[in-house]
């Protein structure tokens, strides 16, 4: 097994979280698993966007 070394944030290698601002729905084939308005997008260097939901009510 190979290790990584951990990204430190800075300007070499921005991170970004904030509010996604729109309705997030996951869904599994036709069962809804998480469904909300207060989702998290991660924003990391030059990787793609990712989606935080939070847990509970």
């Amino acid at each position: 097994m190979t290790t990584r070394e951990p990204k430190i944030p800075g300007p070499d290698h921005p991170i970004t979280i904030e509010a996604t601002g729109a309705r997030v729905v996951a869904r599994v084939g036709t069962h809804v698993i998480a469904d909300t308005t207060r989702a998290l997008t991660l924003r990391e260097a030059d990787h793609p966007p990712v989606q935080h939901i939070p847990l509970g009510p």
